[in-house]
């Protein structure tokens, strides 16, 4: 069997079992009902990353970047006058049976440095208007956990250091109400490849 035809096999499987029974598997898992009917802001529909960010993501996911998807988007976090990059990951490796890898980054030089990654996740994240020790709230789009009557949206809070890791349990906090859309919900296809 050559590589393609098991990393294909192996993208297979993984969608397959990560997609909800009820869905197709070649997208993943990422409809936010909620937010979908709040009345959000949608104010960016994401950025055209640049080659330090691709750099960066090859690196993170090293070993296992065939068939990945992302998108990237960017919003000031801190107040302090820079952007920081919102990422959304999908594929082979990095997507559970609730969700995906989400990342925010901030710009360092001429690359990336991580300030937090986030397991099951799902589109669309953003920022709510409130925040705790300097950082706007993340707002992602979850399933299970603290969320287990649907899809809905997390809170996730910035504890001096990062924001925590894993969206459907403590500290994130179930929020129901709109945020600012910087990653909005987009199709699987709609995702761009990494190089």
């Amino acid at each position: 069997m050559t590589r393609g035809i098991v990393l294909g096999t192996i993208t297979s499987l993984c969608l397959a079992a990560c997609a909800p029974a009820s869905q197709d598997v070649s997208e993943p898992a990422a409809v936010n009902e909620t937010a979908e009917s709040s009345e959000v802001a949608d104010t960016q529909a994401g950025i055209s990353p640049d080659p330090a960010l691709m750099d960066w993501l090859r690196a993170e996911h090293e070993g296992y970047t065939e068939g990945l998807r992302f998108a990237a988007g960017e919003i000031d976090l801190n107040a302090d006058g820079a952007v920081e990059t919102l990422v959304y990951v999908a594929g082979p490796m990095v997507c559970g049976s609730g969700g995906c890898n989400a990342y925010v980054l901030q710009k360092e030089g001429e690359g990336y440095v991580k300030i937090s990654g986030h397991t099951v996740s799902n589109l669309p994240i953003g920022a709510f208007d409130t925040q705790t020790n300097g950082w706007r709230d993340l707002a992602i789009t979850v399933r299970g956990g603290i969320m287990e009557e649907g899809p809905d949206t997390g809170r996730l809070s910035y504890d001096g250091t990062r924001y925590p890791l894993n969206s459907t349990v403590l500290p994130a906090e179930r929020a129901d109400q709109p945020f600012e859309i910087v990653l909005p919900f987009v199709e699987w296809e709609e995702l761009q490849l990494l190089p």
